[in-house]
């Protein structure tokens, strides 16, 4: 739905309460592939370049969100792999961020990622 060459489509979503509608389906559904799925790969589009997003995204809970996601789709990777990139762009750049994203538990998660996809470059770098 958006991409980098419309950044102001992400501004838009983001500025219209977008991003924690999305966190809240995420929350709401848990048990459904298809939400948890889209959901991660739309928060990393959202995340990647915009530090104001990646802050609404904590705010709303998204970094525990995603971690239960990838907990609970261990088996899918790339809900795993979009969960880990948002998680990696969560922990980008600010301390204060950062710090609350590491409330989420992250770490176990990370660990199981890698575990369960050893050959995922984009995970065992």
């Amino acid at each position: 739905f958006a991409n980098k060459q419309n950044p102001k489509v992400l501004e838009t979503f983001s500025e219209a309460g977008g991003v924690v509608t999305l966190v809240a389906s995420m929350k709401r559904f848990p048990a459904n592939l298809q939400i948890q799925g889209n959901g991660c790969a739309s928060l990393y589009i959202l995340c990647r370049e915009n530090a104001s997003t990646r802050s609404t995204v904590i705010s709303a809970g998204g970094a525990k969100v995603v971690v239960s996601a990838i907990q609970n789709w261990l088996s899918q990777e790339s809900v795993v792999c979009y969960g880990c990139k948002i998680l990696e762009a969560l922990a980008s750049g600010n301390s204060t961020r950062r710090e609350e994203m590491s409330k989420a538990g992250p770490h176990s998660a990370l660990y199981n990622a890698m575990a369960a996809f050893p050959k995922n470059q984009d995970l065992v770098r």
